[in-house]
């Protein structure tokens, strides 16, 4: 349907592929079977991380659908939990002058997120998937975020011009970033 895949997780016997466009497919490797699912109210949103929780269900986040292909406009960014049906979404995180870019469920249960401003990335946590705090400040854009060894590294650029001067590190290591 014309927009540009962001994002493959296979999780068991399904994948999952979103996409710039508000439409996530579900590919049912067993069954050999295609289901395209696509959002009321996500139609100018992009998809461009999704996770499986350890609950059984899915997280995505996202925003507007021209971040994603580096226009400058307001994000109204989101995170929202979906059953593996792709039934219904439940939108638990929103903000309109932030973009979510990277999720990660750590090894402890908690949810993070790498929330952009336009100038920093703060990686804001929650528990409960409902009550959201600041964990940390990175200067400059987090496009993902992983676990290794219970430590949480980072990457991404150190401005909204991608193709200079990246960043990555480690959480908890204060101001210290390394720069390619």
């Amino acid at each position: 349907s014309g927009g540009s895949i962001l994002k493959i997780v296979k999780v068991e016997d399904l994948v999952f592929i979103t996409t710039d466009n508000g439409v996530i497919y579900r590919y049912d490797i067993g069954k050999k079977e295609f289901q395209r699912k696509e959002f009321a109210g996500f139609q100018n949103k992009c998809f461009y991380d999704l996770i499986a929780l350890k609950s059984g269900q899915l997280m995505v986040c996202g925003g507007r659908k021209g971040i994603s292909k580096g226009e400058k406009i307001i994000p109204k960014g989101f995170a929202a939990i979906l059953d593996r049906s792709l039934g219904n979404i439940d939108v638990v995180w929103h903000n309109p002058r932030k973009f979510i870019w990277s999720l990660l469920q750590t090894d402890s249960n908690q949810v993070l997120a790498a929330s952009f401003n336009g100038l920093n990335t703060k990686i804001i946590k929650t528990s409960d998937l409902i009550h959201w705090k600041k964990k940390t400040r990175i200067k400059g854009l987090v496009h993902r975020i992983i676990e290794e060894n219970n430590t949480i590294w980072y990457c991404g650029t150190r401005t909204i011009r991608y193709k200079k001067d990246g960043i990555a590190g480690q959480l908890g290591q204060g101001k210290k970033q390394n720069l390619y």
